[in-house]
């Protein structure tokens, strides 16, 4: 049965692409990140499946592409993160039903920001 796996990259509040990727169980799948040009020091991946809230997968630091996957995302040992150049990327391995779910590439702005 295929697995549908939906990702989304968002750039501050911009919503930059939605790609859909089929894939059956056991493949792999990598989701680029990218025009983060703006992003402050960290890029997050969060997964978001329906009617559930969003889960931090991990974040890596955009300078010098350490991960944290700290997060204890029930599903941590099967993701995986890269920085190559200046693009980030996530990876699922091997890919199950229960990775059906749409993920988040997402940054804070760099800059200062004051409340009203």
């Amino acid at each position: 049965r295929p697995i549908i796996v939906y990702y989304i990259s968002v750039s501050g509040q911009t919503l930059e692409q939605e790609i859909s990727f089929t894939r059956t169980q056991d493949q792999s799948v990598s989701f680029s990140c990218k025009n983060i040009n703006q992003c402050g020091s960290y890029i997050f991946w969060y997964q978001k499946k329906e009617g559930e809230p969003f889960i931090v997968i991990l974040d890596i630091q955009k300078s010098n592409g350490a991960v944290d996957a700290g997060y204890n995302h029930p599903q941590k040992d099967d993701f995986s993160a890269s920085r190559k150049e200046n693009q980030f990327h996530l990876k699922i391995q091997s890919v199950k039903e229960s990775h059906s779910a749409t993920y988040y590439c997402a940054c804070y702005q760099s800059g200062t920001h004051s409340g009203n």
